[in-house]
């Protein structure tokens, strides 16, 4: 399974193996509770293993693969695998001090590992002799990825009737495109990164057989051709710029300059390439006007127009970001512990949060920060901004190598743009090819020269370790997909079930998704007091909401620990959810007027009688 493949048919398996990498998790409708994206994660996870496997192991056209045996080894790999090293290494010192539940410490661990699997993999396709032509095929892939979903967003807007199916989700906002992946800016950025795509593949597909030394160019003498060519591709722009209005993202919006801008300055692209990246503006501009006469037509608003014009165009990240910094200042050293954002910031007392229960910081910079602490963000940053620096360097100057670096490039800036917006790549749909695109944009450009067909070379021991690494990925998703079937049949029900007690405990066991059996003993009132207080430890480490925090402060209160059951009803008041109205209705002043006298306020009112933060709800060791 490491060996060398056989020449004939690479190219197709090559082509064949990214473009479902990148459309298949992207386009998948089909849930199963109690997630919505672990199918389309876990699906990202076994075929990006696969696709980098094929690009470690297969060769194209008649090259045979190549080993860097001459080409510092490991080295390269390593080197470019460091950024996602170095953040499982920050995960693993910061657990030492602020420990993490199993399961969500091992998904985190096992995620990370697959993104430095997969940037090893990119750097060792961008030294191949043929790495330009099989970067070609994953921007192929994410082109082809971008036409699915505008499909899906041009119908989830004009006809809604025909989603709520296993092929096209029903958008959970009115008017608005959100794709398979249920989330605008997700599909902003898929729709970004198939015009990149688009490019390096149109890009590499024109300077095949040239001399590296020269930019490429339309072959002289098929004007008719050419021009077709030209419509078609600009037909495919106007259909993600089309998909891009109608999912309302202003984080999208930002990116379509971004990437006009990289077509104004790259003169080394190809001019067509070139063309269609400064249309693009353009054909958003035409796409919003239209949409815009359809929907005053119709009597009807469109859901992006309503976003587009909404005041705060922050999306309330400013004052999350405010209490962010508020929780950096309070733990400037070691932060609050990795993956435990939500936990800190939903039991510190901030009156003026935001009514959502946020989960991440909606900014990488921010989110290292807060969790990780001052000083491991900075070094995280520094080597960011090194690695990045190296690759603009290593990716300038012509030829069909350094475009196809170059695109690998602009695929991170486009999901980093994002970052600091949301938080792309907590998904492994996201994370995986962003990272096999940023071990191709630190590899060098040079690559080793092939040897003869005739005597291809033994399969290096580096080689060896690559296509295993890329194929546990694989195997690690299909356990991965059993493993979550244990806690899928918690929140299922079938004519001989057994007792949901009986399905809650074989859940817990769940190496990668305990946590949600946890939530399940936490809310359940049918589990004796004893266990739903044992599983509060672990669900709330997830996330908190409403329902989770009500169980919760229920929970102490039973168990006599009246001020740490009103210090997480106070919190929860903070957040003004109208799901929590019942909670809090004895507070009501008619309530408590109709109440007989009593010295203390009934429960869920008053206050804890001693001072309490959230490190008091930390369970011990």
């Amino acid at each position: 399974m490491t060996a060398p493949m056989p020449a004939p048919g690479a190219p197709r398996v090559l082509a064949a193996a990214f473009a479902a990498a990148a459309a298949i998790p992207t386009l998948l409708a089909y849930i199963v509770p109690p997630s919505t994206t672990a199918l389309n994660q876990l699906l990202a996870v076994g075929l990006w293993g696969l696709a980098a496997w094929a690009a470690v192991v297969v060769p194209v056209r008649s090259a045979p693969a190549t080993s860097l045996r001459g080409d510092g080894g490991a080295g390269p790999l390593v080197s470019a695998a460091a950024m996602p090293l170095a953040v499982a290494l920050c995960a693993l010192c910061s657990w030492l001090v602020h420990p993490l539940p199993r399961s969500l410490a091992a998904s985190t661990l096992a995620l990370l590992m697959a993104a430095a699997a997969m940037a090893a993999a990119g750097a060792w396709t961008a030294r191949r002799a043929d790495g330009s032509q099989v970067f070609g095929a994953v921007g192929a892939g994410w082109a082809l990825a971008g036409l699915g979903c505008a499909v899906v967003a041009v119908v989830q807007v004009f006809a809604p009737p025909a989603t709520d199916s296993w092929w096209i989700a029903r958008s959970s906002i009115p008017g608005r495109a959100v794709s398979n992946l249920r989330q605008p800016n997700h599909l902003a950025t898929v729709l970004m990164w198939a015009l990149v795509g688009w490019v390096a593949w149109l890009h590499i597909r024109q300077g095949r057989g040239q001399p590296e030394s020269t930019a490429p160019g339309p072959a002289p003498g098929h004007a008719r051709a050419e021009r077709a060519e030209t419509l078609a591709a600009l037909t495919f722009v106007a259909l993600l710029m089309l998909a891009l209005v109608l999912s309302g993202s202003r984080t999208g919006l930002v990116g379509v300059g971004l990437l006009a801008l990289w077509g104004l300055l790259d003169r080394g692209l190809c001019r067509q390439a070139r063309l269609q990246l400064l249309a693009a503006p353009l054909l958003a501009a035409v796409a919003w006007a239209g949409v815009s006469w359809w929907a005053a037509s119709r009597g009807v608003v469109i859901g992006a127009q309503q976003r587009l014009a909404e005041g705060d165009m922050s999306g309330s990240r400013l004052g999350v970001w405010s209490d962010t910094w508020a929780l950096i200042q309070q733990h400037p050293w070691t932060g609050v512990g990795w993956g435990q954002f939500n936990f800190a910031w939903s039991l510190s007392p901030f009156p003026n949060r935001h009514v959502a229960f946020f989960d991440h910081t909606h900014n990488l910079p921010l989110q290292w920060a807060v969790e990780l602490g001052l000083p491991a963000a900075a070094l995280l940053l520094a080597l960011a901004c090194w690695s990045l620096w190296r690759a603009w360097r290593r990716a300038r100057g012509p030829g069909h190598r350094q475009a196809a670096a170059r695109c690998a490039l602009m695929l991170v800036l486009v999901v980093g743009l994002h970052s600091l917006l949301e938080y792309p790549l907590w998904y492994a749909h996201f994370l995986l090819p962003a990272a096999f695109a940023w071990g191709y944009a630190q590899a060098r450009s040079a690559a080793p020269a092939p040897a003869p067909p005739t005597a291809p070379p033994g399969p290096h021991r580096t080689t060896h370790a690559l296509a295993t690494a890329c194929l546990l990925c694989t195997l690690g998703a299909a356990f991965a997909v059993q493993d979550y079937l244990r806690v899928v049949q918690i929140f299922q029900s079938w004519p001989d079930a057994p007792p949901l007690a009986e399905r809650i405990d074989d859940g817990r066991h769940s190496v990668f998704f305990a946590h949600h059996a946890h939530y399940a003993a936490a809310t359940t009132s049918a589990l004796p007091a004893s266990q739903r207080r044992e599983a509060f430890d672990t669900a709330s480490r997830h996330i908190l909401d409403t329902r989770l925090m009500i169980a919760w402060a229920k929970a102490l209160e039973q168990a006599g620990d009246r001020d740490r059951a009103l210090y997480i009803a106070q919190r929860l008041r903070e957040f003004r959810n109208p799901a929590a109205r019942t909670f809090f209705a004895p507070c009501a002043p008619t309530a408590q007027a109709a109440a007989p006298a009593a010295p203390a306020p009934p429960f869920p009112c008053g206050a804890p009688a001693r001072a309490l933060d959230w490190q008091d709800f930390v369970p011990p060791r």
